[in-house]
């Protein structure tokens, strides 16, 4: 059951959500004259404003020329280029892919009859130990 007082205090909050600046790009800027405005839900889904990274220091012809330089599609993602039968993963591989991937990685034969906990334990251990024999070569080296 919901007091008033608490009622009321859920509307405050809702309210001041609505006019709440956003703290890791605080301005948006108008893509016609190049205004700085208070990036705020409204304003930021407003068509005529973007969210502005660059300088507010700058004049509103150099923010304009900004937001020519910026990208419609927004920020790049990272995009895995490795499709999925390239990739292993030691947690819901069974007895048979370890094996293989040892074999294939590590000159290691695994034993297939024992529990896969056991056998993710050895592949791991090969795995630390080929990427410390690895930077052992790299020391070397330098």
């Amino acid at each position: 059951m919901i007091t008033a007082d608490q009622e009321a205090n859920l509307a405050a909050a809702n309210q001041r959500a609505k006019f709440k600046q956003d703290k890791t790009n605080p301005h948006v800027v108008n893509i016609e004259d190049g205004r700085l405005m208070p990036n705020i839900p409204g304003l930021r889904k407003h068509p005529m404003y973007r969210v502005y990274a660059g300088p507010k220091t700058d004049n509103p012809s150099e923010r304009l020329r900004w937001l020519e330089g910026q990208s419609r599609a927004g920020k790049a993602k990272l995009v895995n280029s490795k499709t999925e039968e390239d990739t292993f993963d030691v947690g819901t591989a069974n007895a048979d892919e370890m094996a293989i991937f040892a074999i294939e990685n590590y000159g290691l034969v695994l034993d297939t009859a024992k529990p896969l906990k056991t056998l993710r334990k050895e592949l791991m251990a090969a795995a630390a130990a080929a990427e410390k024999q690895t930077e052992a070569a790299g020391a070397d080296l330098a």
